[in-house]
């Protein structure tokens, strides 16, 4: 119903908030349908509705507003990643979820009885090899995608930055490496 919506009005174009992972399917239509879409950093939205004196929290209201903040700030159009980008991401999502889930399983081991802490030392075992494949697929993906590894590399030059923090920064935050975007906006997009 958004596309055809969309496709309805003169020159149509689609600005939303990003969602975590409830935003990417609908964007990833609007994409494929050839409509102009705009993802947006949640905090700017609301420093904008902020600055016009807007504090209602209502769906009606947040359209409005996204509807005023794309005709006003002309935020940047949106493109899908390379694949290559997206399976990192992917990767670097369920290594953090595997992570999740040890640190839960760990957390059972404390007052447990002899047969729950047996569970959670095997479960944290089997978590510890999907951890270690994962991180091997990785390396071997860089391996693969030159810029990536070459990338990931030159992040590592920086005190402080090891191998897991730099394939965060390239699955989550490609426009790092794009000239044109500014240090601000960069401080936007990750919520700093």
């Amino acid at each position: 119903r958004i596309i055809e919506r969309a496709r309805a009005l003169e020159h149509p174009r689609v600005v939303l908030e990003a969602s975590g992972a409830y935003h990417l399917a609908l964007v990833a239509a609007l994409w494929a349908a050839r409509l102009e879409v705009c993802v947006v950093p949640p905090g700017r939205v609301r420093a904008f509705a902020k600055a016009l004196g807007l504090r209602a929290k209502a769906d009606r209201i947040d359209a409005g507003l996204l509807r005023r903040y794309g005709q006003q700030c002309d935020p940047r159009r949106w493109q899908p990643p390379p694949r290559e980008r997206s399976l990192l991401r992917s990767w670097v999502d369920a290594r953090r979820a595997l992570i999740d889930q040890r640190v839960a399983w760990q957390n059972r081991l404390e007052g447990a009885d002899a047969l729950m802490q047996r569970i959670a030392r095997e479960q944290c075992r089997l978590i510890a090899r999907q951890l270690e494949r994962i991180e091997a697929d990785i390396a071997a993906h860089l391996e693969q995608h030159e810029q990536l590894r070459r990338q990931a590399q030159r992040w590592q030059q920086v005190c402080g930055v090891g191998p897991v923090t730099a394939w965060t920064l390239l699955a989550y935050l490609p426009e790092i490496e794009q000239p044109d975007v500014s240090e601000n906006e960069l401080a936007a997009l990750t919520g700093l």
